[in-house]
């Protein structure tokens, strides 16, 4: 999905009395959340971008310097994510 079908705009509810992001990504998909789920939201997107680069960099250097398979290196990839999970984020 290319990032120019994605829009975010902000509100004010009249009825609610509440402030509110709206969040777009088609014509006729949209949904409006708080200050605080767009905050979540945000930092949930910069840690997955920045996992993505680290996932890509470790498989790169286990298929070229370690001389691993794809798929070997997807097996160890998987038990990294695992053990962060378990030592980071239980």
């Amino acid at each position: 999905m290319s990032l120019k079908f994605i829009t975010v705009s902000s509100g004010y509810g009249a009825n609610t009395k509440e402030p509110y992001v709206e969040i777009e990504w088609a014509e006729d998909q949209k949904t409006q959340i708080s200050p605080e789920e767009t905050r979540d939201l945000a930092l949930n997107l910069l840690q997955a971008a920045e996992a993505s680069l680290s996932d890509a960099l470790f498989v790169e250097w286990l298929k070229d310097e370690m001389d691993v398979g794809l798929d070997g290196a997807a097996q160890l990839l998987v038990m990294l994510r695992k053990r962060r999970e378990e030592r980071y984020e239980s």
